[in-house]
């Protein structure tokens, strides 16, 4: 989780978004050098995460919540409570860590804007 100097919370980074293909492909759309890039470059911001009721995933079963994080095609899904309050993250890799299990997320555009960044990327691994 990435959080400012007040605590706030910001979004969430991950080891696969610090080595993977999203380094390469923000620093070519910036023009820029790898490490040259920030945190806040890479990280999937909080607007961009979705939130599920924390007492409906307590009772929803592990592949009840791979498959909500397959169908968004996010990695990570914010808990909140009642009031919307944070109250923690559910992830793909956490999941697939803990179980020895591979799980696979694809990204999904959910905007116009999204669809450049994922074509991209699928170039390069297709090349």
């Amino acid at each position: 989780m990435v959080i400012d100097h007040d605590d706030t919370f910001l979004g969430v980074i991950n080891s696969k978004d610090l080595t993977g293909r999203k380094v390469l492909s923000i620093a070519q759309q910036r023009n820029q050098a790898r490490s040259n890039l920030t945190v806040e470059d890479l990280m999937t911001r909080k607007a961009d995460l979705h939130a599920m009721p924390s007492a409906m995933v307590q009772l929803a079963k592990i592949g009840d919540v791979l498959g909500t994080l397959k169908d968004l095609g996010h990695q990570h899904v914010l808990l909140v409570d009642n009031e919307g309050v944070l109250r923690g993250m559910s992830s793909a890799s956490d999941i697939a860590r803990d179980l020895h299990i591979p799980v696979n997320i694809l990204q999904k555009a959910h905007s116009f804007k999204d669809i450049f960044p994922i074509i991209h990327e699928y170039l390069e691994m297709t090349a």
